[in-house]
């Protein structure tokens, strides 16, 4: 079974998506670059504004926009778009105001 990373859609627990299968190293050290950070020491639980995620998406979208089909450097397998509209999808599926990703 895959390690993959999941995000809740409401507080009182309730899990969606189910991402970047195998690519545990990789995608924390994306999350890390778009600065969303670990709220314990083992990584597994990430938490960011929601208002100030979707900033954060806007400009990683606008700045490799013309990368769009290429490669991902750090998501093997997935195109920059591909890692966007994944990363686009959990910010409109979270009805809290805060993005909450967890790894299980």
């Amino acid at each position: 079974m895959g390690y993959r990373l999941h995000y809740a859609t409401k507080y009182d627990v309730e899990y969606d998506g189910g991402f970047f299968n195998w690519c545990y190293e990789e995608s924390c050290q994306l999350l890390r670059n778009l600065g969303v950070l670990a709220n314990n020491e083992s990584e597994e639980i990430f938490e960011i504004g929601k208002e100030e995620y979707k900033a954060k998406i806007d400009a990683v979208r606008a700045e490799y926009l013309s990368h769009w089909d290429q490669p991902h450097p750090l998501i093997p397998g997935h195109t920059y778009g591909e890692v966007l509209n994944i990363l686009e999808e959990i910010y409109n599926n979270s009805t809290a105001n805060y993005i909450h990703l967890e790894w299980f």
